[in-house]
This record gives structure tokens, C-alpha cells and sequence, in this order.
């Protein structure tokens, strides 16, 4: 008897190479969705809504504490309340306030008709940078927040000079 070579046992081969390749590439798809899908979500959707609360939060103690029956109106020589000083020392306080959630609070940037509206800070002196990363509560943050950069100075009365 004489062997024949037989072509069809190696193209048989081909599918069953197939049959492994097939779910292995769409299980490794599969991962890399889901991954992706993780991190929109993450990126679009939590941190943004994390930095809106944490925003809202240090707001909320701002305006409490600038509210205007908290200072005691202040009289010119004239006799009649100074708005604009009232005004000034109804910062203040809430300055004063915000310094006792960070003492790196310096100071609020409010600018209307705008959503500008977010407290200032002063980063420690050996890392001026400090803040480009974190919020006010000094947690890890790609939005960072608004700071003075180590150029600024700020006297005893919280004063940028």
C-alpha cells in the first residue's frame, strides 16, 4: 500500500485554530469595553459630580457666614450704617470662617454673572504648587483650585499685597 499525502488534515486544522481565536479576541475586546466604559464614567460623571458637591459645600459655609446678621452694623460719623464697610467686615468673617475648614483660605473670588465663585488659597511655602492638584479640603483633584502663586504675599490682615 502506498501512503497518500492528505491536504485536508491541515486545512482542518485552520478552523479549529479559528474556534480558539474567535473567544479569546472577543473576550479580550470585551475587557477593553467594559475598562473604557469604567473610565468615562469615572471621568464624565462621578468626579465631576464629587468636585460640584465639594464646591457646593465650601459655598454654602461662605454665604452662611457673609450673611448680614452676623455682623453688627457699623455707624459713620454721620450716624447712618456704612453698607460698603458693612459689606467688607461681612468678608471678613466669612474669610474667618472659611479658615477654620483650611487655614490656607485667603480669600473668595466671586465674580457676578459668572459661575466664578470659589474660595482662594495660599499653598505652603516649600511646594507653591500645592494646590494645582487638590481642592480646598486638601484631597487629590484634576480640577485643582484657584491659588496664589508664590510671587503674592499676604499681610497679617489676610490682605494680597
Amino acid at each position: 500500500m502506498r501512503r497518500v499525502a492528505v491536504y485536508e488534515d491541515e486545512e482542518s486544522m485552520q478552523p479549529r485554530k479559528r474556534r480558539i481565536l474567535f473567544p479569546v479576541l472577543i473576550t479580550l475586546f470585551s475587557v477593553i469595553f467594559v475598562v473604557s466604559a469604567a473610565v468615562l464614567v469615572m471621568e464624565l460623571i462621578v468626579n465631576p459630580y464629587v468636585t460640584d458637591k465639594n464646591v457646593g459645600e465650601i459655598q454654602k459655609i461662605y454665604s452662611e457666614a457673609g450673611d448680614t446678621e452676623s455682623v453688627a452694623p457699623v455707624s459713620s460719623e454721620d450716624g447712618t450704617a456704612d453698607s460698603e464697610r458693612m459689606a467688607e467686615l461681612r468678608r471678613r468673617e466669612a474669610v474667618l470662617k472659611l479658615q477654620s475648614v483650611n487655614s490656607d483660605i485667603t480669600g473668595w473670588v466671586q465674580l457676578d454673572g459668572t459661575d466664578i465663585n470659589f474660595p482662594v488659597l495660599t499653598p505652603p511655602a516649600d511646594d507653591p504648587q500645592y494646590y494645582l492638584y487638590r481642592n480646598y479640603k486638601k484631597e487629590s483633584t484634576k480640577y485643582g483650585s484657584i491659588f496664589l502663586d508664590g510671587m503674592c504675599t499676604v499681610d497679617s490682615d489676610n490682605q494680597v499685597l
